[in-house]
């Protein structure tokens, strides 16, 4: 399961993506791939929107849990409703952060 999100969003923690029941076998998401089942962004989609801060430095978090469930969650979950679905199937988490500044 992955989440990605913003807390340096003037709006508060902004989330970009949220995607999960990826396979245990899925060792790499190529680029342009849609990854398994998509929940929904702050944007209110269901699909990637990159960094774009209106301003100064933000972090963007890249939160990856392995779970040993799947989720029976439909496509366009909330973040909150995914990570109330893991709560007990945690088996490990990692976290991933990058800055990104508009120029």
């Amino acid at each position: 399961m992955l989440i990605v999100h913003d807390p340096d969003a003037p709006s508060g923690d902004w989330v970009h993506r949220v995607v999960f029941n990826i396979p245990v076998t899925k060792f790499k998401i190529d680029e342009g791939v849609v990854p398994d089942i998509q929940g929904r962004s702050d944007f209110g989609k269901a699909t990637w929107e990159g960094p774009c801060p209106p301003s100064g430095t933000h972090h963007y978090v890249f939160d990856a849990y392995a779970i040993d469930v799947e989720l029976s969650l439909k496509k366009g979950a909330k973040r909150e409703e995914v990570l109330v679905a893991i709560e007990g199937y945690v088996i490990d988490k990692a976290e991933l952060v990058g800055l990104y500044e508009k120029f």
